[in-house]
């Protein structure tokens, strides 16, 4: 198995590399805004954001292109270590997210064959230290080659990339609401009560779910913008049908969910 080195041991890290998006582009939000909604969010005391020592923070951010050398030097050799990973939500249909998910539930299925195998993330070095058979090996190279995996730092390089948030071990559990039960596992919202999110808890949705929603109260982006919904326009057939719509976004809103499908493009809520 490939040794993880320094902060990687052990580590309980977060990343999200997050591609541009309408919205973003439309109302201007960068690391600043990024940084100013994170630290509002923040309930294990003040984080100093002037700090010229951007690791010393609990988390960091970095803006494409100007930041992506820093990001790589910093982060790059941890994100070799993963295929790109995409949240775990049902609603959203991508083929790459579909891609990425049939390579990681055939490495998977392969190791329930054969405990022994050990597949990791089916990448060359992962292969070189498995106790599969050369068969086996094949196949996921095939595979690997067919489907068009990435690697997460693959995804950092490209030129899609906006930003790329990174949470030091355990930090991301200070971020307000991030353990709070969510509608499919709150007892609350079983009984018809109130709940704050739609997404799981602990997880990478839950996240991005938190943060959209935070952007919205500091008034860096509005989902109802008139500007913002034609960039998202109905087809001519839908026109007709929906005279009243501007949008095809669901009730003309731009909710968190359609920035999960369109920004993130990678995350892992729990590496190492």
């Amino acid at each position: 198995m490939k040794a993880r080195q320094d902060f990687v041991s052990n580590s309980s890290s977060s990343s999200f590399i997050i591609s541009k998006t309408e919205i973003f582009t439309h109302f201007k939000i960068g690391k600043a805004d990024i940084e100013e909604a994170l630290a509002s969010l923040w309930i294990d005391g003040k984080v100093d954001l002037d700090s010229k020592d951007e690791l010393s923070r609990p988390f960091v951010v970095y803006e494409m292109p100007k930041d992506r050398a820093k990001a790589v030097r910093a982060f790059g050799q941890m994100l070799e270590f993963w295929n790109q990973e995409f949240p775990n939500m049902d609603d959203a249909w991508d083929p790459v997210k579909e891609q990425a998910q049939v390579f990681k539930s055939l490495l998977r299925s392969l190791e329930a064959i054969d405990h022994s195998w050990y597949l990791s993330n089916g990448d060359e070095d992962s292969l070189a230290h498995s106790d599969a058979p050369e068969y086996i090996k094949e196949t996921i190279r095939e595979a690997r080659r067919k489907l068009e995996i990435k690697k997460a730092d693959e995804v950092l390089l490209d030129n899609g990339t906006h930003l790329f948030i990174h949470f030091g071990e355990n930090d991301i559990m200070s971020i307000d609401g991030i353990d709070e039960d969510g509608q499919k596992d709150s007892q609350d919202s079983k009984q018809g009560k109130d709940v704050r999110f739609e997404s799981p808890a602990y997880s990478c949705a839950r996240f991005i779910e938190i943060l959209f929603a935070r952007l919205v109260e500091l008034k860096k982006i509005d989902p109802i913008d008139p500007k913002l919904l034609e960039k998202y326009p109905l087809d001519e057939d839908s026109k007709k049908r929906m005279p009243n719509r501007v949008s095809w976004l669901n009730g003309d809103i731009y909710t968190w969910k359609d920035f999960l499908d369109e920004g993130v493009v990678h995350c892992i809520f729990h590496e190492g």
